[in-house]
């Protein structure tokens, strides 16, 4: 069952779908104060950075994301996916 996109979960997916189809929508989801988690990356801090990142810094061109772990409280979501060792954490600004 996939979920309603105005679900925090929907939203999780719908970025996931933008990434993978390289769409710039993917930067109206989040808020311009975004804290976006990687593991063995830096904290990168605002949607400017955020831009950049995808723009410039992000390793892997095309692939396919398996959302197998969306959790999502009232301040930030947490994913994991199916590759080893790959989760997202961001955090809505305080």
């Amino acid at each position: 069952m996939t979920a309603p996109n105005n679900t925090a979960e929907g939203l999780i997916r719908r970025y996931y779908t933008c990434v993978d189809r390289q769409d710039p929508a993917m930067f109206d989801l989040f808020h311009p104060s975004i804290r976006y988690k990687r593991p063995g990356h830096p904290v990168i801090e605002g949607i400017a950075e955020f831009r950049e990142f995808y723009a410039a810094r992000r390793v892997i061109v095309k692939g396919q994301h398996v959302v197998e772990a969306p959790f999502h409280s009232d301040r930030q979501v947490a994913v994991e996916d199916g590759s080893p060792g790959s989760s997202m954490t961001v955090h809505a600004p305080t």
